[in-house]
């Protein structure tokens, strides 16, 4: 048996497709992404990937994709997230799905596997989630699907992902013993916050050889920092504390903002939320007052120390928050292997 060709959709910065790459029982023959950006940080980091990535909207390419046994992909997830609008296919990255679907359509690959967030199984009271697996019982596949908690893979943080798993149906395989066992629970990641130099300021991230250890630091947070303890959210402190602080530091005291999303202090001993990109949403280093650094976030997100982000510093920290964590990726790559060969 030859490689397990590879189409990839909606590649992004390869977090998904980094598992595939480095295993030789594949090939990837084909990977599409919108973002300029991404597409550099992708082009970097990915060997021969100028000879198969297309950068640009996949409705253009349709017919320029090569003939593949497995299908990758995680179709935009803005659409179904609970922390957007939850616009579903009314949103045009909703309707990006569809794209899936037409190259399922077109090329009927053997094998696919979907990712998106936890919210399109509760979106528009499942009336989504059953159109979803709707179409793809119309193009002939077994599917099924599973709620992956990736504490429970490795990954340091408390992140959930949904993952379609599907099957041609003359194809005589169980699309449900395509999610791999759970490996090891990630409970300390203590050592995470030892392994980077510290940063007193941003002058620090360019004498530093270290690749992306930069961060961005809005002035409207340096306020608010300074307020919290480690393991803190703004979100929980009342006005009358945040008075009292403010008094004993010899802050001016401020009204609480209406939207405290970033305004988390992270703990070094437990696990962080789900790395979000957007520069006031990025949670705050646990004892130094500042964001995360990008290379921060990248390594809770599992990518490796020598992976190279490229574009702007708010592009940078988009393309580690939008990315499956590679660790996952090298699991599933490893898992279907052992099936599909």
């Amino acid at each position: 048996m030859g490689k397990i060709k590879v189409c990839s959709l909606f590649s992004g910065a390869g977090g998904l497709d980094y598992g595939f790459h480095k295993d030789d029982t594949y090939e990837l023959v084909f990977a599409n992404e919108f973002d300029k950006n991404a597409c550099q940080t992708y082009l970097t980091n990915f060997e021969n990937a100028s000879s198969y990535l297309i950068e640009g909207d996949i409705k253009s390419f349709f017919n320029k994709i090569p003939k593949h046994d497995l299908l990758i992909g995680g179709f935009p997830c803005q659409a179904f997230t609970l922390a957007g609008k939850r616009l579903g296919f009314d949103d045009s990255r909703g309707l990006q799905f569809f794209s899936c679907i037409k190259v399922l359509e077109q090329y009927q690959p053997k094998y696919f596997v979907f990712e998106n967030v936890k919210g399109i199984l509760s979106h528009d009271k499942g009336i989504t989630l059953e159109r979803v697996l709707g179409n793809f019982v119309k193009l002939n596949y077994n599917c099924s699907f599973k709620l992956m908690k990736f504490k429970n893979y490795g990954v340091p943080q408390t992140r959930e992902r949904v993952l379609f798993f599907g099957v041609r149906q003359d194809i005589n395989i169980n699309p449900n013993i395509f999610l791999p066992k759970e490996t090891e629970v990630i409970s300390d990641i203590s050592s995470i916050w030892k392994i980077l130099p510290k940063l007193t300021s941003k002058e620090d991230a360019i004498n530093y050889s270290i690749l992306n250890h930069n961060f961005h630091y809005p002035e409207i947070k340096a306020h608010w920092i300074q307020l919290l303890n480690e393991g803190e959210n703004l979100h929980n402190l009342t006005q009358t504390e945040i008075n009292l602080r403010s008094e004993q530091l010899g802050l001016p005291i401020k009204k609480k903002p209406s939207s405290v999303l970033g305004y988390r202090r992270l703990d070094s001993n437990r696990l962080p939320p789900t790395m979000m990109f957007g520069n006031t949403c990025l949670p705050i280093h646990p004892t130094e007052n500042r964001s995360i650094s990008v290379r921060e976030a990248a390594l809770i997100q599992t990518f490796p120390l020598s992976f190279e982000f490229k574009g702007p510093i708010s592009s940078q920290y988009k393309q580690v928050g939008n990315a499956v964590p590679p660790k996952i990726s090298t699991i599933l790559a490893n898992h279907l292997k052992n099936i599909l060969t």
